[in-house]
């Protein structure tokens, strides 16, 4: 054998201590078994000179200390297939080499790092994560106390992104100077809307989300939003959406607002791309024009067919099929049979009304069809 390739062995290691060998030899020579490794050894430890052997046997192979328990579990974000969470870190006589995750009681992953995310979990549901550290040795810590968390569940009513104000973890991180997003008039529905004066070309509005990328299952009719322009001509945009709030998106849309009104946008995640998880919007503006640009209502589409599934009264959520209150951007359907009342102080503000039963404004009642 070379004089300048040693081995030992060690409480089932074999030691390989090398100088000048190359690692292309060495592992030539382990695939030809020459050590026997397959038949003999758990383990192989190569160590680059002879006189490392006697400190990396005292602290590794002797080190019988395990290290402390990882305390301090904190929930950093959730959503509906999420969990992600963080510890303080453990101390070791040596040194913690990973970090074993637990959920409800079974080991599902490793980690080099005091923090780790779950994914591909179900809505609504309890999960008790915990953690241990394990050092070089294989000395491993009692596990950690459990933390416990429930997933978020599906949502019933639709997120916004912008609806007089940006909505609850979205950022504005537009390239557009002159951007007002609390834009008192025009405005689609409220009081606010996000004006683009004197946009310019190749300018963009960018609205991003700063926690979990959202699952689009709660989401199934996609991403809604209106614009206005006060041109007498079109204006051309492009939308994507994004999965995460950085990298690649999904689908490039050209679209076309038109003139002097409001125009709406709908798009299902089939034609966004077949996005799992929408973190970030953009719409880019592809010409310079002195007429300004209005966004409004942008948002997170959960439910767009508003149909009634019993004879009720039109503010009792339980009349209707996406299991709220209809809004004055939603289409309403009165199915056959069913008559629907607008009660004394109630007002019904819609978009679109598809009559098929009874439609009962009551004295005090208010019925306003929105005109965009």
């Amino acid at each position: 054998m070379s004089k300048n390739l040693y081995y030992s062995m060690y409480k089932n290691y074999l030691l390989i201590i090398f100088s000048r060998v190359s690692v292309q030899l060495l592992v030539i020579m382990i695939g030809l078994s020459i050590f026997q490794i397959n038949k003999t050894y758990a383990h192989v430890l190569v160590i680059n000179s002879p006189e490392n052997i006697k400190s990396y046997v005292a602290q590794n192979l002797d080190d019988t200390t395990p290290p402390t328990t990882p305390t301090n579990l904190q929930l950093t974000k959730v959503n509906t297939s999420n969990i992600s969470f963080s510890w303080t870190p453990s101390t070791d006589n040596v040194g913690v080499t990973v970090y074993e995750i637990f959920m409800n009681e079974v080991k599902i992953a490793e980690s080099l790092n005091t923090n780790f995310t779950a994914t591909g979990l179900q809505p609504s549901t309890f999960y008790l994560l915990k953690v241990k550290a394990k050092d070089a040795a294989g000395n491993v810590s009692l596990q950690s106390t459990g933390l416990g968390i429930y997933t978020d569940a599906l949502p019933t009513t639709d997120q916004a992104i912008y609806d007089d104000a940006l909505g609850t973890n979205w950022q504005n991180l537009s390239t557009i100077p002159s951007l007002n997003i609390a834009n008192s008039s025009p405005q689609y529905i409220n009081t606010r809307s996000m004006k683009v004066t004197n946009p310019k070309a190749d300018s963009t509005l960018i609205l991003s989300y700063s926690g979990f990328p959202i699952d689009t299952a709660g989401y199934k009719n996609g991403i809604e939003f209106w614009v206005y322009n006060e041109a007498n001509t079109s204006y051309p945009l492009q939308f994507q959406a994004f999965s995460t709030n950085v990298g690649s998106g999904g689908a490039i849309l050209g679209i076309s607002a038109e003139a002097n009104k409001w125009t709406h946008f709908l798009f299902d995640w089939v034609t966004l791309g077949n996005l799992k998880q929408v973190g970030k919007i953009m719409i880019r503006l592809n010409k310079t024009q002195n007429e300004s640009l209005y966004f409004d209502e942008i948002k997170l589409v959960h439910c767009t067919d508003m149909v009634s599934i019993k004879t009720g009264n039109w503010n009792d959520s339980t009349t209707w099929s996406c299991g709220r209150l209809p809004i004055s951007t939603d289409i309403i359907t009165i199915s056959a049979g069913h008559n629907i009342s607008v009660l004394n102080g109630v007002t019904a503000t819609l978009r679109l009304l598809q009559l098929l039963g009874t439609f009962n404004v009551q004295t005090g009642g208010i019925f306003n069809l929105k005109n965009y």
